[in-house]
């Protein structure tokens, strides 16, 4: 008879934890016994050894082929050696997404290796910074209507970058000048191609400069009393008007509005003044030496009728008058 009965089962998880079973086998028989002495031996499966890569950030503002560059790196530093029959999850990695130069991102992934017996893990986080662009205008309007004296001073907010700029007028510099009234927008492009826009409006007065006059002319022939008054109106009030509007003699002259704003307005004005006062006469001599009855008839012309003659032109003795 035999103890082959008594050999050690072979454990279940032998394939992964290994075994060494020695047994002795014996044969036994009315006679005596005999025996020998074999080991069964299984080297345990090779552990898993797992690797995951740092957890790398990327700044803002990284140009998109940088980026793919990096993630790729990240990838490929998920690794593993050991294992029996092992298998991973890395075709479950989260892809880049196409704009993650603009918006940013957070990628954590959990690596998992799986074997005949059992599994192991890590986790790492791939980040990258969004790039957040804004902008700002600070307006300047335009003073004068119908002028182009407006400007646009933009003002970035974000990452360091060199940018390019394209207005809707299709100005490409960072601020604009010399702008008639009117709405305006801005595309600002980052060094990586992300982009903001920013709008602004410059407006002027709400009418030009305008005026009207009221002309008093110059009272004799030769005399500096004329005078115009002006009114202005449209532009930005308050008004400036020159030179002086008071004590013009006849003539043809030009006065200078100027609003608040520095716009100016020419205004044309024309004093007049009468034609020079001419007289004609008709004289009676007196009659008599000595004899106070001669008379004079003077018949003026010229200056602005109605007329009055002083002296007294009759009852006039001989003489000079």
């Amino acid at each position: 008879s035999t103890n082959i009965a008594n050999i050690p089962a072979l454990p279940a998880d032998v394939h992964c934890a290994g075994a060494n079973l020695s047994f002795t086998y014996t044969v036994t028989d009315d006679c005596g016994s005999q025996n020998c002495t074999a080991t069964f031996t299984v080297q345990p499966a090779e552990p898993i050894v797992i690797d995951c890569p740092d957890d790398p950030q990327i700044e803002d503002c990284t140009d998109l082929a940088a980026i793919q560059t990096a993630y790729t790196a990240w990838v490929n530093g998920f690794s593993f050696t050991g294992g029996c029959n092992a298998s991973t999850n890395i075709a479950n990695i989260p892809a880049l997404p196409a704009d993650v130069h603009c918006a940013g991102a957070n990628l954590s992934f959990t690596y998992t290796v799986t074997d005949d017996c059992g599994s192991q893990n890590c986790t790492a986080t791939f980040t990258v910074a969004a790039t957040n662009l804004s902008a700002s205008i600070d307006v300047t309007n335009a003073g004068c209507f119908n002028g182009s004296t407006g400007a646009l001073d933009l003002t970035v907010y974000g990452c360091v970058s060199t940018y390019t700029y394209l207005w809707s007028n299709g100005a490409t510099t960072e601020d604009i000048t010399n702008l008639p009234a009117g709405a305006y927008s801005v595309i600002i492009t980052a060094n990586n191609g992300c982009t903001a826009t920013a709008s602004a409006n410059v407006v002027q007065p709400d009418a030009g400069l305008s005026f009207t006059t009221d002309v008093t002319d110059a009272s004799c022939n030769g005399v500096a009393d004329g005078s115009v008054v002006i009114t202005p109106a449209g532009g930005t009030a308050p008004y400036t008007i020159t030179p002086a509007q008071t004590d013009l003699a006849a003539g043809n002259y030009t006065f200078t509005i100027t609003d608040a704003n520095g716009c100016t307005l020419d205004v044309p004005v024309t004093i007049a003044q009468p034609e020079t006062i001419t007289a004609t006469t008709d004289v009676t001599d007196a009659s008599c030496n000595g004899v106070a009855d001669g008379s004079v008839v003077i018949t003026p012309a010229g200056g602005t009728a109605p007329y009055t003659i002083t002296p007294a032109q009759t009852d006039l003795a001989a003489g000079n008058y």
